[in-house]
């Protein structure tokens, strides 16, 4: 089963064939094709890799960086707390 990234990569590609059929038919400048095609088929594979994909460089614009380093600290730092607490009351003594 496909997940959420991989529909809205799919739809990209759809909509991609699309704007390549307007072009061949001549209904679509060369211009916009060139202009919507380049971020349409970027997307559609950064959707497409999901969560394998999480830090991309672009030059000129800087680094984009998804959430999950942060989550993954975040669960780290739960799991830290989580231990403190129960080694300081073995017992479950705040209930």
């Amino acid at each position: 089963m496909l997940d959420t990234g991989r529909y809205v990569a799919l739809a990209l590609v759809v909509i991609e064939v699309l704007l390549i059929i307007f072009f061949v038919l001549g209904k679509t400048p060369k211009g916009s094709f060139i202009a919507a095609s380049f971020p349409i088929v970027f997307l559609a594979g950064f959707f497409w890799m999901g969560g394998r994909v999480t830090e991309m460089t672009i030059a000129g614009v800087g680094t984009i960086k998804t959430a999950v380093d942060l989550a993954t600290q975040y669960v780290a730092d739960i799991k830290q707390i989580k231990a403190e607490v129960e080694r300081e009351c073995p017992l479950r003594c705040w209930n």
